[in-house]
């Protein structure tokens, strides 16, 4: 389904259905007395967004020490499930649970296959990973859950979603996202009903990130397929991955194509150079119109033609990612790769956790526009936040990593 399909459902379907289980789930309480028992079987719901699942490796290392004997769970979207699995924290491929987002049809069928396992599986705590979402709201009260975490609204509007969580902890908008997750792990040894959780410190050593690496068998074959497109290509020479299209959930965030253009040109002036291309389908015209424009056989054009799997290893032989605020920009963290990310709209609540990581943010003072009060929706056409952003700066940075690392 078209990402604005799925908002208006979340919305105006969503908001009845949170209202009448909150009815519901207020009416059990005078009835049902709460009682504790052994944490058993525990699910994250982490539903769009790959790159927040690399963020989100932390929080579930931490449930996972926490209860070393409970079983964990996941919920995503299919298109989403290579990521988690490649993050390899949660192995048994049954405990990664799917749902088809690419028709109303699938999305609903999907849910209640999703729902009727879940409640099987009698779930005792769910971490609902989503901001806001009253899709994943109501999957978290369907399931039985008898705690049920995620992020509250409180007093800000425009975010109803019902009052079906037992323990509701407050999102902080100036805090990287990677904190806000762990929050919701540490707040479960709160009592229910208690407010603004939470209320302690996150220590930065619970911050951590994974390494993937790549076998030999693995790097034979993406060499291979490289070497496929331009023979020419090799250890010798210089790779640099280009993410031009940050997608079309939010296309604000991208980089101007033709500050795109300009670099790659000038970039290719070094013989040894080769760029690849990478992305989804949707990044298909970006990167025809990047080939035509400049025209160089050195540019090996990948856009939805890789699998996770594939762009993970392109990474690991690769020197350089230049990508937009987008999931790429997590998938370079796990791997050894020098990432220069470009950041404006969203603010920097989703930058890169790793340390070899170099952010161009122009700091602009509408930025961020792209909040969870506003569902990641803004009026703005022009993100002059990310043209303040120069070619000149960049291909500096670039040229002089290059230099030093070889």
């Amino acid at each position: 389904m078209k990402i604005d399909t799925m908002r208006n459902v979340d919305y105006y379907l969503g908001i009845i259905i949170c209202f009448f289980l909150t009815i519901i789930c207020k009416t059990s309480r005078l009835f049902s007395p709460r009682r504790e028992r052994e944490v058993k079987n525990i699910l994250f719901i982490q539903l769009a967004e790959m790159g927040s699942m690399v963020l989100s490796y932390s929080s579930i290392k931490k449930v996972k020490d926490i209860y070393p004997n409970a079983n964990t769970f996941f919920l995503t979207f299919k298109k989403n499930r290579y990521c988690i699995k490649a993050l390899n924290i949660i192995i048994e491929k049954e405990r990664i649970l799917t749902i088809r987002d690419d028709s109303f049809l699938n999305l609903v069928s999907d849910t209640l296959m999703v729902l009727t396992k879940l409640r099987r599986l009698d779930i005792d705590v769910s971490f609902d990973l989503e901001l806001f979402s009253r899709f994943s709201a109501i999957i978290s009260y369907l399931i039985g859950a008898s705690k049920r975490v995620g992020f509250h609204n409180y007093y800000t509007e425009g975010l109803y979603r019902g009052d079906l969580l037992t323990h509701k902890v407050h999102y902080n908008t100036h805090q990287h996202m990677a904190f806000n997750f762990l929050a919701l792990v540490h707040s479960i040894k709160y009592p229910q009903g208690e407010d603004y959780l939470l209320k302690e410190k996150i220590s930065e050593s619970e911050i951590v990130l994974p390494k993937i690496e790549i076998s030999g068998r693995a790097q034979k074959k993406i060499w291979y397929k490289l070497k496929e497109i331009n023979a020419e290509i090799g250890l010798d020479k210089k790779l640099i991955v280009v993410n031009p299209y940050a997608g079309e959930l939010l296309p604000i965030r991208s980089w101007p194509l033709s500050c795109y253009i300009e670099l790659i040109e000038k970039l290719l002036q070094d013989k040894k150079v080769f760029i690849i291309i990478t992305g989804g389908n949707d990044s298909k015209n970006w990167e025809d119109k990047i080939i035509k424009s400049v025209g160089d056989d050195r540019i090996i054009g990948l856009a939805g033609k890789t699998s996770f799997n594939d762009l993970i290893d392109i990474y690991h032989i690769s020197d350089v990612l230049i990508t937009n605020d987008s999931g790429p920009v997590h998938f370079g963290s796990l791997t050894s790769i020098k990432t220069f990310a470009f950041f404006g709209p969203g603010g920097l609540t989703y930058e890169p956790l790793n340390k070899n990581a170099k952010v161009y943010y122009a700091n602009f003072s509408c930025s961020p526009c792209l909040t969870d009060k506003n569902h990641g929706q803004t009026t703005c056409k022009d993100n002059k936040c990310l043209k303040a952003i120069t070619v000149k700066e960049v291909y500096r940075d670039v040229s002089e990593y290059l230099l030093k690392k070889k």
